[in-house]
C-alpha cells in the first residue's frame, strides 16, 4: 500500500501542479494581451521563468544524492516495460532514498517531498514542451485574443492543424471567400456580390474586356448589375489571375474552373 501511495501521491501532484501553471500561463498570456505584448516576446518570457528560475528551487537539482535518483526516475522507461511508474518508484527510488543519510538530505526533507519535486520537474517540463511544440496554436489563442478554450496538452493521435481548437482559430484568423456553390439566376445583385471573392471578380471583369462587343447588347438594368460587382482589388491577386487565364486549359485548377464558370454565369445565364 506504501508503495501504490507513492504512485498515486506523484499523480496527484502532477496533475495539481501542471494545472497551476497552465491557469498562471494563461492569466499572463491575457495580461499580455491586453498590453499589446507580441506574442513571441511573452512565449519566451514564460519559457524564460520556467527553465530558469523554477529549477533552483528544486532540491533535486542541488543535492547529488538526490540528483541521482532524479536521474533514475528520468530514465525510469529504459528499466521497465510495463508499471513503469509504480516499479521504478517501488525498486529504485524508495530503496535508494532509505539508504540516505539523513545529515546528507536537506533540512527537514523526506520521501513525500522527493515525489513532489519529481511531479513538478515532470509537469514544468513537459509544459515547456508543448508550449514550444504546438506554439501556432497558443499564437492563435493570443492574436484573436480568445482564451475561453486555452490548455496546454499533448494531442496524441492528430497533427497540430488537424486538431478542432487549431482549425476553429485557424479559421477566424483566416476566414477564407465565401464561395459560389452554384449559380441561382434568382440572387439579386447584393446577394451575388456578397459571395463573389476578388478572383471570381476579376475574371468576371476579363469576361467583360474580352467580350466587349456583347457589352453593347445589355440593357442598362443588366449593365448596372455586372458593373455593381466590379470593386478595387488589390493588384497582385488581379496579376496572378489574369497571368492563370492565359495558361492552357489543362492547366487549370479545380477551383480556378469553378470561378472561370461563374464569371460566364454571370455574363450570360444561359452560357
Amino acid at each position: 500500500m506504501k508503495n501504490m501511495n507513492s504512485k498515486e501521491n506523484y499523480t496527484i501532484y502532477y496533475t495539481k501542479i501542471y494545472s497551476k501553471i497552465e491557469n498562471e500561463i494563461k492569466k499572463y498570456l491575457l495580461i499580455q494581451c491586453e498590453k499589446n505584448r507580441s506574442f513571441g516576446i511573452s512565449l519566451n518570457e514564460i519559457l524564460s521563468f520556467l527553465i530558469q528560475n523554477i529549477p533552483v528551487r528544486i532540491n533535486i537539482n542541488s543535492n547529488n544524492q538526490l540528483k541521482e535518483l532524479h536521474n533514475l526516475f528520468v530514465n525510469r522507461h529504459s528499466y521497465y516495460k510495463k508499471e513503469v511508474l509504480k516499479n521504478i518508484l517501488e525498486n529504485e527510488i524508495e530503496r535508494g532514498f532509505s539508504k540516505i543519510e539523513a545529515e546528507r538530505l536537506p533540512q527537514n526533507y523526506n520521501f513525500d517531498k522527493l515525489i513532489f519535486e519529481f511531479a513538478f520537474t515532470d509537469a514544468t517540463n513537459e509544459i515547456c514542451r508543448l508550449l514550444t511544440v504546438n506554439n501556432k496554436l497558443f499564437e492563435l489563442f493570443y492574436e484573436l485574443n480568445e482564451f475561453d478554450q486555452f490548455e496546454i496538452k499533448h494531442y496524441a493521435d492528430s497533427s497540430l492543424e488537424n486538431t478542432e481548437p487549431y482549425k476553429s482559430l485557424y479559421n477566424k484568423r483566416h476566414p477564407q471567400p465565401q464561395m459560389i456553390d452554384e449559380y441561382d439566376e434568382n440572387d439579386t445583385p447584393a446577394i451575388l456580390n456578397a459571395k463573389l471573392d476578388s478572383v471570381q471578380k476579376t475574371l468576371l471583369i476579363e469576361k467583360l474586356i474580352k467580350n466587349a462587343h456583347q457589352w453593347e447588347t445589355f440593357s442598362e438594368r443588366k449593365k448596372a448589375e455586372i458593373i455593381s460587382f466590379i470593386i478595387e482589388r488589390n493588384a497582385v491577386n488581379i496579376r496572378k489571375t489574369l497571368s492563370m487565364s492565359d495558361k492552357k486549359p489543362s492547366e487549370y485548377s479545380a477551383k480556378f474552373i469553378k470561378d472561370n464558370l461563374i464569371a460566364n454565369k454571370i455574363i450570360d445565364p444561359l452560357a
